[in-house]
């Protein structure tokens, strides 16, 4: 999509960046309304059924549209669809794994999802082969539809509710009302959370990385693959750790992973460019592993699918931030000092965890329903 926007419909580099964090931004907007919606429900799979459809529906909009506007919105609304899955998914996964079966339940959703993508980016390479064209853009949009419409199907057939049901809410305990019940841990959790995002810009670059360089566009889809395979193959180990000595330690060892991805997509070499995109998708995957685990752990579960969406909020709009910078500095300084800034950032979120993050201890039995 990023190449059918810069080559066919003729969107600038930087637009197509910032677009593409505005259609992000919409994901994680939406994430904070349905939290709040979860926790007064005290239902998912619902919630679950209808961001999958219409993910599914909105999907199938790219086989009609052709101009930048129409393309930018469709993909905005779609974002913004799929943000309603993320709350209600995470929530129902926290609810079925114990405490020390967390952190790696966790990395292994973000494992399936991430071969879905390896699968899914292999399968574009015959689309892309002769370049980036508007039919070849068509049918490998046909070929999405059809899962996206498979996903619908066993999300309605195949999942489940967790049995356990959570204690009611107190009546009035709306967004802000649950917003303000989250303990000090949640938002030095949270801080940490947002600057180390900062330095989380838009995968758009690390497309744009590979074609300046000179790989060809049929061979695209080896920056999704890398990142993917990055991620499958470092993300359940991480979470067997982290399950084993504690989130803390371990998300100092993902945040040093992020600044070796940026080392290595700064220079030229196309293997080290590689191996840092495979940096990139294992750090991506394994932080918000992690800091879905420590939600899991420091939350109630009367709160905690409002805990989960204010983390995607102000995550996205740290990502949004990221990308304009990022933008910025690609556009007037290069690749290189974006990349570097990246590695400060990554440096810098190291030192934050060792300061600030919430100390391991046993959550207390005596927590009250809220």
């Amino acid at each position: 999509l990023p190449l059918y926007a810069r080559d066919i419909v003729g969107l600038s580099e930087t637009l197509v960046a910032q677009l593409d964090a505005l259609a992000e931004m919409c994901a994680y907007s939406s994430r904070v309304f349905v939290g709040g919606v979860v926790d007064v429900l005290r239902v998912r799979k619902p919630l679950l059924v209808f961001a999958v459809g219409a993910v599914a529906l909105s999907q199938s909009g790219f086989l009609f549209l052709t101009t930048a506007l129409a393309i930018s919105s469709l993909r905005c609304l779609q974002r913004f669809f799929s943000g309603f899955v993320a709350v209600p998914r995470d929530v129902m996964v926290g609810a079925v794994l114990t405490p020390h079966q967390r952190a790696r339940g966790y990395a292994l959703q973000r494992i399936f999802k991430t071969l879905g993508s390896v699968v899914g980016s292999a399968m574009v390479f015959p689309f892309l082969v002769v370049g980036v064209q508007p039919e070849g853009f068509t049918r490998c949009v046909a070929v999405c539809v059809i899962f996206a419409v498979v996903s619908f199907f066993c999300v309605i057939f195949l999942v489940s509710e967790p049995k356990h049901v959570q204690a009611k809410v107190k009546k009035g305990s709306i967004l802000f009302g649950l917003v303000k019940r989250l303990p000090k841990e949640y938002w030095r959790l949270l801080s940490i959370a947002i600057f180390y995002h900062l330095g989380h810009f838009s995968e758009t670059f690390l497309i744009f990385r590979l074609v300046d360089q000179g790989v060809s566009q049929a061979y695209v889809p080896l920056c999704q693959i890398a990142w993917s395979l990055g991620a499958a193959a470092m993300v359940y180990p991480i979470g067997v750790l982290a399950d084993r000595y504690g989130v803390r330690s371990i998300i100092m060892g993902v945040f040093a992973i992020m600044v070796a991805g940026n080392i290595c997509l700064a220079t030229p070499s196309i293997a080290l460019m590689l191996t840092g995109m495979c940096f990139w998708g294992a750090q991506t995957y394994a932080a918000q592993s992690l800091l879905a685990a420590e939600i899991n752990r420091e939350i109630h579960e009367n709160i905690r699918g409002t805990a989960f969406g204010v983390l995607y909020l102000v995550c996205g709009l740290s990502l949004v931030v990221a990308s304009l910078w990022a933008s910025y500095v690609w556009e007037h300084f290069g690749y290189s000092v974006m990349f570097g800034v990246g590695g400060a950032i990554g440096l810098v979120s190291i030192f934050l965890v060792w300061m600030y993050f919430p100390r391991p201890r046993e959550k207390k039995e005596s927590d009250a329903a809220l």
